[in-house]
Parts: structure tokens; sequence; C-alpha cells
């Protein structure tokens, strides 16, 4: 494996810090990520999975902003951005698939694409409960809003630092890319272009 290969895969494993930090479900009320298979999860009140879920997808969002937007102020070239960010999709949405967070492709990007316009130039204290109530009713955010304040003031300075990572320590994992090297991509052939178009999009958001 060469080192751009291994660069993503390592910001790929910190986009999904959040989510499976216990510290991080802590602050939204629960000891740790609640784990629970597909059959399990039918006989659990639908209004607490839908809550669940949300939270779910919103710290894996914060994550994948902050790697978005490592990638967008540092120093490679356009091309070398796209790439690294395609490398980044393409290793995060086969385990996301397969845990049901994304039917599809599309999903993935549009879910992503909706959150980085959302979080552009607000802050967790705006952004977060403001999509909250567009997926959660009244009895759900209860203790969303609580949770909300406790992740600020984890990140005090995170519209330059990070929501959940450091923007400018994550600029250590992203070197140039030698032309010699060829990145391999989990995706198939007629897939690539439809991720670089997506990454590319994200980029300029």
């Amino acid at each position: 494996m060469n080192k751009i290969d291994q660069s993503i895969l390592t910001l790929t494993g910190f986009t999904l810090k959040a989510l499976l930090d216990k510290e991080y479900w802590k602050l939204f009320g629960y000891k740790s990520r609640p784990k629970r298979g597909k059959i399990f999860k039918g006989f659990v009140n639908k209004s607490k999975i839908a809550k669940e879920t949300f939270i779910e997808k919103e710290l894996l969002l914060l994550s994948l902003i902050d790697i978005v937007e490592a990638i967008k102020i540092s120093n490679l070239s356009e091309e070398e951005k796209i790439l690294y960010l395609t490398g980044i999709l393409s290793e995060l949405f086969t385990p996301l698939h397969k845990s049901g967070f994304f039917e599809n492709d599309d999903d993935f990007f549009e879910f992503t694409k909706k959150g980085l316009i959302d979080y552009k130039g607000n802050d967790i204290l705006s952004a977060f409960p403001k999509r909250a109530k567009q997926s959660l009713n009244q009895d759900q955010m209860k203790s969303i809003h609580s949770g909300v304040l406790l992740l600020l003031a984890l990140s005090p300075n995170q519209l330059t630092n990070g929501f959940t990572l450091d923007r400018n320590k994550l600029q250590f994992f992203l070197i140039n890319i030698e032309s010699s090297e060829k990145l391999s991509f989990p995706l198939e052939k007629d897939k690539v272009s439809t991720y670089t178009k997506a990454a590319s999009q994200m980029i300029h958001i």
C-alpha cells in the first residue's frame, strides 16, 4: 500500500471518530453508541430509533465536514483535493451502506452536500438543532439542545479549528500525490466518474 492510500484510509477512520466515540454519545444522554441489529430494531420504539439515527448521521457528518474543510484549505492542487475526497467517500460508502445509513450513493452524496451547505458559516448551536427539527418531533428534541451546548463547549473555535477534528492537524495526512503513484479506489469503473463529480461539488461548496 502506498503512502497516499494509507493517508486516505487514516482520514476515513478519523471520519468515523465521533460516531463511534462514547464520549460524544454521553453528551446526548447515552452511555455509548446504541448497537442493534436490524432484527432487534424492530422491537424498539420507532421514535427512539429515529432520534438515534439522526444523532449517528449528524456526528458522522460533522467529522466528514472537518475532513472536507481540511482538504479545501490544504496546499494540494485542485486535482489532488478531488482525488483525496474521492478516495475517502469511496472507502466510507460500503460500510455505511451495509450498516443501513444510506440506501445508495446518491443518498449519501445528497446528505453530505446538504450538510455542507447547512453548516457553511454556521456553528453547531445554530445548524444542529435546525436540522434536528426537520427530522425529529418536540419530544425527541429534549436532549438535543443540551447535547448541542455540551458539544459546543468541546469545540469553542469550531468554525476555524473543526467540529470534532482538528483541521490543522489533518494537514499532516494530506501529502502531495506523485505522478508515479496509483490510487486504488474500491470502486467499479463506472462509479469512478460519479464519485469524482460528487467530490468536486463538495470541494466547491
